[in-house]
C-alpha cells in the first residue's frame, strides 16, 4: 500500500484520517523523499540531455573543421599585410590577374558551349544527309524494281502473243 501511495504521490482522505500522528510524519516523511528522489533523476537527466545536445550542436559546428591561428615570436596573431611583403604584387595587380582568369575561365566555357551546339548541328546535318541518302537509295531500288517489273510483264505480254 506504501508503494502505491508513493507512485500515485496520493492518500485517500478516509485512510489519512485513520493514521495517528506519528504514522502521518513517517508517511509524509517518505512522500518527501520519493519527490526529491524524482526530482534530483529529472534534473540528472535534463543535464545528460543538455550535454548530448552540446555535444551534438559542436560536433556539427566545428564538422572536422577549425581555425588555428599562426603566432608570431611575440606571441600575438601573425598578420600580413597583402602588398607590403617584399616580393608582394601589389593589389591591383592581383585583382586583375584575378579578373583576367576568370575572363579567361568564362570565354573557355562559352567555346566549348558553342563547340558543343556546332558538333550538335554538324550531327544533326549529318544524321539528315544520311536519311536522304537512304531514301535516294531505296526510291532507286523501287525503280529498278518497278522497271524490272514492267520488263517482265512486258515479256510474259510477248510470249502470250506468241502462244496465241
Amino acid at each position: 500500500m506504501l508503494q502505491q501511495i508513493l507512485r500515485d504521490m496520493y492518500i485517500d482522505p478516509e485512510l489519512l484520517a485513520e493514521l495517528n500522528e506519528e504514522q502521518k510524519q513517517i508517511l509524509f516523511y517518505k512522500m518527501r523523499e520519493e519527490q526529491l528522489r524524482r526530482w534530483k533523476e529529472r534534473e540528472e537527466k535534463a543535464q545528460m540531455e543538455e550535454a548530448m545536445l552540446r555535444k551534438t550542436a559542436r560536433r556539427k559546428q566545428s564538422n572536422g573543421k577549425h581555425v588555428q591561428w599562426l603566432h608570431g615570436k611575440d606571441g600575438e596573431v601573425w598578420v600580413w599585410v597583402m602588398g607590403e611583403a617584399p616580393g608582394d604584387k601589389p593589389y591591383e595587380q592581383i585583382s586583375e590577374e584575378l579578373i583576367a582568369e576568370r575572363a579567361r575561365q568564362q570565354a573557355q566555357k562559352e567555346a566549348e558551349e558553342l563547340w558543343r551546339q556546332k558538333e550538335a548541328e554538324i550531327t544533326k546535318k549529318f544524321r539528315d544527309a544520311m536519311a536522304q541518302e537512304k531514301a535516294r537509295i531505296v526510291a532507286e531500288k523501287w525503280k529498278i524494281e518497278i522497271e524490272d517489273r514492267k520488263a517482265a510483264k512486258l515479256e510474259e505480254e510477248k510470249i502470250q502473243e506468241e502462244l496465241k
